[in-house]
């Protein structure tokens, strides 16, 4: 078998009530010389839930998963779909169509995610978005947040894999 395939299983770091993400050194791999680990699993047997703590370099590497910092872009559709396009809406949004209307959750929602989302912003910050200092076309936003629920919702079925959960059941954990 592949290394890039094996299943090794992960040293136990340290058990502590507390976890300081903060202050986390990420160590070094197992498995490659020389080479840091991406991020690692922080377990609470108590709680029956796991995250994934990633290092600052690879959320980096990665800014389109985990979203861009407002002053980090270049249009202003861009500081707009940072600045407004939250991953708790687009977890909210998602949960009203699963929850609400019943959906099946899954990337197949993405059509029909994104322009409630936009649609969601604008209905929550029209007021401020009228006085906003930069400019920016409406139009440019759409894909833009597109691509954001599906990376969003692709992070969470990750999470209800990694916790072995149905989405749905554990909505209250992604709010």
């Amino acid at each position: 078998m592949s290394l890039d395939r094996a299943f090794v299983p992960a040293t136990i770091v340290a058990e502590t009530d507390e976890f300081d993400t903060e202050n986390y050194t990420v160590p070094w791999s197992s498995l490659a010389g020389n080479v840091r680990t991406e991020g690692v699993v922080v377990r609470s047997d108590s709680h029956g839930r796991r995250v994934k703590v990633v290092r600052e370099a690879f959320e980096e590497l990665n800014r389109e998963q985990f979203g861009r910092d407002p002053d980090g872009v270049e249009s202003g559709a861009e500081k707009f779909v940072a600045t407004h396009c939250t991953s708790a809406r687009i977890r909210k949004t998602d949960r009203s169509l699963v929850v609400g209307e019943r959906r099946e959750f899954g990337l197949h929602l993405a059509d029909d995610l994104y322009p409630q989302v936009v649609e969601d912003i604008w209905a929550e910050h029209w007021h401020e978005i009228m006085q906003l200092g930069f400019a920016f076309t409406p139009a440019e936003v759409y894909p833009l947040v597109a691509k954001r629920c599906v990376t969003e919702v692709r992070k969470m079925e990750t999470n209800a894999k990694l916790n072995d959960a149905d989405p749905t059941t554990i909505w209250q954990h992604l709010l």
